[in-house]
């Protein structure tokens, strides 16, 4: 997923189109993403929840995807799970995007503009870890409007529990697949 163009002239995309979600035309869509690993890293799974959220503010049978990586990490995990939501869509959406990982929630919004005034190195005056998924992440997300919304750990939301509930599933679907293989 490596992409070789800079960040530096799209800077602030996702800023900008959060601040424009509520005047924005297109269709609406809720969605809640989770990654995981077992341990860590190991054996990983990610999940995305899909709600589209019709003019009278009520919302579509849910929509769930979820997906499994071996020999991965927590967080690769929390951003494949957005990527593979932003990489199924086929037209242009309004999109709240929930999560509970700041990682991917503080990377999307914060960490890509501070790497880009950096020449895209970090404070230290490195290469960000993981910066082919956060690159194709900013490129995904600029086809859309989207509002990306932290989730706080137990904050008793019913979509965040149910993708939590659903990348544990396959993470254990998966292992004990690779398991039986092994037998």
């Amino acid at each position: 997923m490596t992409h070789s163009a800079s960040f530096a002239h799209e800077a602030h995309a996702n800023l900008a189109a959060t601040a424009t979600i509520a005047e924005d035309p297109r269709p609406l869509l809720d969605v809640w993403t989770r990654g995981r690993c077992r341990p860590n890293p190991g054996q990983g799974g990610w999940c995305y929840i899909v709600v589209k959220v019709g003019d009278d503010g009520e919302g579509s049978k849910p929509i769930v995807r979820t997906g499994t990586v071996e020999d991965t990490t927590n967080q690769k995990m929390e951003l494949t799970a957005a990527l593979e939501m932003l990489q199924a869509t086929k037209r242009l959406w309004r999109i709240r995007m929930h999560s509970a990982s700041t990682y991917l929630i503080h990377g999307i919004t914060a960490w890509i503009p501070a790497w880009e005034q950096r020449g895209g190195k970090t404070a230290g005056g490195e290469t960000p870890g993981n910066l082919d998924l956060w690159r194709e992440l900013k490129r995904l997300s600029e086809r859309h409007s989207i509002e990306w919304v932290l989730v706080p750990d137990h904050a008793e939301d019913a979509m965040n529990e149910r993708a939590d509930t659903e990348v544990t599933k396959a993470i254990r679907r998966a292992s004990r697949d690779s398991s039986r293989g092994q037998a």
